[in-house]
């Protein structure tokens, strides 16, 4: 993963230049719409990760950020308490999702890869 970073330059007298202050206000309105995008849409608090949910290179920012918008989350048939996920990850990959409810605030993952043809026309009616 490579992380960005922003360079802000000030003018002599002390002030951000135009480029900077468009600099920082687009990373504001980013952060700010990252919290509350995490604020409406996750539905956990807690996740528990088995290591096999990495098994596919996915990781945890992958997982949170499927979690806040699924496209479908719900019970697998024949199961009393194994859920399917199916969303977006952190690069806009379609992924699958396989987790246990441990209680009411916290996912236990499991299963994490790309989301198979079978799962992909799953939608939530909302």
């Amino acid at each position: 993963m490579h992380s960005q970073h922003l360079i802000i330059e000030k003018e002599e007298t002390g002030t951000f230049t135009p480029s900077a202050q468009y600099a920082l206000s687009i990373s504001l309105v980013r952060l700010i719409s990252t919290l509350l995008l995490y604020m409406i849409w996750n539905v956990f608090t807690n996740y528990i990760f088995h290591e096999a949910a990495f098994k596919h290179n996915y990781t945890e920012v992958d997982v949170r950020t499927a979690f806040m918008k699924p496209i479908f989350d719900g019970l697998l048939e024949d199961y009393d308490n194994k859920f399917l996920l199916t969303g977006f990850d952190a690069n806009g990959n379609l992924i699958e999702i396989m987790y246990n409810l441990i209680d009411e605030n916290t996912a236990y993952i499991f299963h994490v890869m790309e989301c198979r043809k079978v799962f992909r026309l799953l939608r939530n009616q909302y």
